[in-house]
This record gives structure tokens, sequence and C-alpha cells, in this order.
């Protein structure tokens, strides 16, 4: 019998066992252990198997996109002990192997989830590789960054229901005409026949009509109406008032009272805000030289602190190119406005050559040392990348060029497409052209593993 324990991913707390000597593992609902096809991008639909061969456990790659990974190492093929870490494509999610003695029971049962509800996430420092800000602001060790489950009550009705209303005897001059001839009753039958069958016509209408209304609202629900294009003239005015809410200036407060900007970040979630893995990167060196790092907005009360930082675990900081270039940071104040990130339908949809727009702050501020307005930048979508910059499949192509022209400061910006949309995360740390941005997709596994 082994057990798995998935540390990171979209089910991160689940433990699930099998007592069968082959289980196949990977992002297809037929797997035996199957990671979410959404969130868990880094799997390949059918990514491994694990074996029991002569008494012990083996794990087989099975010609995976991203490999197979034993405690850090890719290997093809290597013998499991307790313990013992995979990881399913560099970044993607990750599984702790407990094996586990033989069962005695009689007929092994199907493989079976030992937790009922997926539970949230619960990172540690040395487990996903999370900076976080100080100790007094490191999430205790039973935190969570899901909101907590809501008990509802059965409302009772306010008042008893009414009694019932007293049967009223027929009239005396009734009786006798509820005991007519025989030859009155036959007459009544004769007119319930086409009654009835009248009724049963009207019943299979209504059917009919009924089916084809939920067809219709069916069809509706699976195919949402297009969003619309904002109007290129219009554009800019509409990202001000919906997204600009939702999008902050990442600054530090110098000794002398001025501001250093550094990035830009865009709330996701009531605590969390999401930014690019060079933006943490900066945070943390700026925090190193003693300087205070707060997000701040145009009309804004108060800055809001940061308490945790979360580089997405496939982020290379050394990387020529833009890598897994994602991260989150949990605030420590609440965030009124936020965006809503997108399916992979939406994702899907997207087309070379439509219009987009990058919603950033610059990296130099006004005279008077004040938090800027977010600049609206308007460019186009280019072909989808690999991360090694050669173009590929819609599973592997999670690097979309564009080509607003962005400055330093908009690092982690939101990249929206022609309908307002947020489909990826600007990562070019200078101008460049083409700009590079991370695809949203690869933010959705970031905040998936954090179980948020």
């Amino acid at each position: 019998m082994i057990r798995f324990h998935q540390t990171f991913g979209a089910h991160a707390g689940r433990v699930v066992t099998f007592e069968k000597d082959v289980v196949t593992i990977g992002r297809l609902p037929t797997c035996d252990l199957s990671f979410d096809a959404r969130a868990d991008i880094d799997a390949s639909g059918q990514h491994a198997e694990v074996r029991r061969e002569h008494g012990a456990w083996h794990v087989l790659d099975a010609n995976s996109r991203n490999g197979t990974w034993l405690n850090g190492q890719r290997v093809t093929r290597a013998q499991l002990s307790t313990g013992d870490e995979l990881e399913l494509g560099r970044g993607g999610p990750r599984l702790r192997v407990e094996i586990v003695g033989p069962s005695l029971s009689a007929p092994p049962p199907p493989a079976r989830a030992e937790v009922g509800l997926m539970p949230t996430a619960q990172w540690g420092a040395e487990e996903f590789l999370p900076t976080n800000v100080g100790a007094a602001a490191r999430p205790s060790a039973g935190a969570s960054l899901r909101p907590p489950a809501v008990a509802y009550a059965q409302i009772a009705p306010t008042s008893p229901p009414p009694a019932p209303a007293p049967s009223i005897p027929a009239p005396a001059s009734v009786a006798p005409q509820l005991r007519a001839a025989p030859a009155a009753r036959g007459h009544g039958m004769g007119m319930a026949v086409p009654v009835a069958l009248g009724a049963i016509a009207l019943l299979f209408a209504g059917l009919a009509v009924g089916v084809l209304v939920w067809r219709l609202w069916a069809s509706s629900a699976a195919h949402p109406p297009p969003r619309p294009t904002l109007p290129p003239a219009a554009a800019a005015v509409i990202l001000t008032a919906t997204v600009a809410p939702a999008t902050y200036l990442v600054a530090g407060h110098l000794a002398d009272g001025s501001l250093r900007p550094l990035c830009t970040a865009f709330a996701v979630r009531t605590d969390l805000v999401a930014t690019s893995g060079h933006c943490i990167k900066r945070i943390q060196q700026t925090q190193a030289s003693g300087v205070v790092v707060d997000l701040m907005r145009p009309g804004l009360p108060a800055p809001i602190g940061i308490a945790a930082m979360y580089l997405h675990p496939a982020f290379d900081a050394a990387s020529s190119g833009a890598s897994h270039d994602v991260g989150v940071i949990r605030t420590a104040g609440a965030l009124a406005a936020l965006l809503p990130l997108p399916t992979l339908d939406d994702l899907r949809a997207m087309t070379p050559g439509s219009a987009a727009y990058v919603v950033a702050y610059a990296a130099t501020l006004a005279p008077d040392g004040i938090a800027p307005s977010p600049i609206i930048v308007p460019g186009a979508l280019g072909t989808p990348e690999h991360f090694d910059g050669t173009p590929s499949d819609f599973e592997d192509a999670q690097l979309v060029p564009h080509s607003a022209p962005v400055e330093a400061g908009g690092t982690g910006a939101p990249v929206l497409d022609a309908t307002g949309l947020v489909i990826g995360v600007h990562a070019s740390e200078a101008r460049a052209t083409p700009s590079l941005s991370v695809r949203a997709d690869v933010l959705l596994a970031l905040i998936a593993g954090l179980g948020a």
C-alpha cells in the first residue's frame, strides 16, 4: 500500500491511499491520482506511473513534457522510499511519499481519498519557498489564506402554518343529484375521455416547451456571450475607472521622506496582490537595506503593509528569459477592489495582433513625491511562446509578447486583452520591444498552491 500527501498544487493538503500495484498520475481525469487540469499546468495529462515490483515501489516517467523530479533530481525511473518528494514538472504539483505495510484485509478497496473536502494548503518556509518578511509577519503553522467556512443555520418559520379549512357538508338537495341514474354516469364518462386526452396533450406540450427552454438556458450558460471589446478611444478612461483602483505602486519609504518606486502589483484576492518574481526580488533587496516597503495608490488613506511574499517555485531570477516570473504578496490590510482572473477558455481565445493594455506605474515620481496615477499603455499581443522563446502549442506557450512600451516601474503590472480581462503579468524589467508577459495561468497555479 502506498500513500501520497500532496504538498503543492491545486489540491495541496489532500492525502490519497492506494492498494494496487500500478498507480497512474497526471492531469487527465482518467488517472488514478488526477491533478487540476486548469491550475496544475506543469504536469502532463499522463505524467508518470508508480509501480510495485518485487516488493519495492518505483516511479516511472511517462514521457512527460516537463519531467518527473525526485527529491530535486530529474528521473525517468527510480525506487521510492518513505519521505521522498515527487514533483510532477518543475514547479508543478508535489507529492510526499509514504509507503505503508501490506494490507491484511480481504480484497483491496479502490483508491480512496482520506479527506472528504480539499483543505487549504499550509505553507512552510522550507517546504514551499515563500519569502516571508520578518518573524512577526510570518503566518502561524496552522494559518490559512482561505477564509473560514461559514455555517448556515436553518431558518425556522416565524408563525405556525394555518389550520386546515373545516370541511363543509354538501347540502341535502345535492345528494339526490350525486346518486343519479346509471345512464347519467355513462354520459359523464364519455365526456371525461376527450377531456383526459386533452389534458395529456397539454402536459406533453408543456414538457416539450420546458425542455426547449432548459436547453436554451444550458446553451447560454455553457457558451456565454462574448465580452465586449473596449473602444480604443475610450479604453484609457474605462480602464482608469475599473482597473486602476485595484492596481498598486510598490515603493520604499526613504529616510528623507521620499519614495523609491520599485514595481507594480494588482489585487486578486482581498488579502493578495499579484506581481512579478523580479518585483519580489526588488522588495527583498530594498528591505535588506532597512527601507520599509508598502503598497500605495492615489486616494488610499494610508499605505498598505506587506505581511508575506511568495515566489513561483520554478522562478529563476538568474534566467535570461521571463521563466515563471510571477509572485504573490500577502497584504497586512484588506483590499477593496479586485481584478477578475481568466479561465483557460479566455486564454485560448487570445489572438495575436489584437489590442492589449498594460496598467502600470512609472519608475519616477512627480516632484512633490506623491504617488502618481497608473499609466494606461496600449499595444498589441504577439504570438505566444515557450519560456525559451520558441513558438509552441497552447500547453507550453506561457510567455505572451506584446508591443506596449512599458517603463521599468511596470514590472508586475496586469496585462489586459482587448476586452479588459487580465491575461498575464508584465515581466520585462525595462522598456523593451517586444515586452514580455507571463500568461495568467502560471499565476493561477501559484495562487492554487497557496490554497487561496
